[in-house]
Parts: structure tokens; C-alpha cells; sequence
């Protein structure tokens, strides 16, 4: 899977303004997309628990 090629694939999940989450089996990755700029910005890849989803407006800050 390519997310340059396909930002939203099938499961993407919108957290919030164009930050996205998908599922890699046990891990999570959480990205942002910049449309204009073509650009998709990683900014966690983490395993799913309590911490995964905790401040995700610092992320792409």
C-alpha cells in the first residue's frame, strides 16, 4: 500500500481536518493530507492502545 499513490484507501478513517488513520494489522498509522502541495505527512505509526489517538492536534503542528 501506497499512500503517495492513494491517500484514502479502502478503511481510512478521517480523525479530523485531513488527518486520517489507517490499520497496518496490530499498528496504526495517523497522517496528514496536503491536497495543494500533493503531499502526505506522517506523523505517528504506532500499536493501537490507550496513547495512539492522544494529542493529535501537536502532531502537524
Amino acid at each position: 500500500m501506497a499512500l503517495a499513490d492513494d491517500p484514502y484507501p479502502p478503511g481510512a478513517l478521517q480523525l479530523e481536518r485531513d488527518v486520517y488513520r489507517i490499520r497496518v494489522g496490530n499498528y496504526r498509522v495517523i497522517y496528514k493530507v496536503f491536497e495543494n502541495e500533493k503531499l502526505v505527512l506522517i506523523g505517528r505509526v504506532a500499536r493501537r492502545n490507550e496513547a495512539t489517538y492522544k494529542g493529535l492536534r501537536d502532531l502537524f503542528r
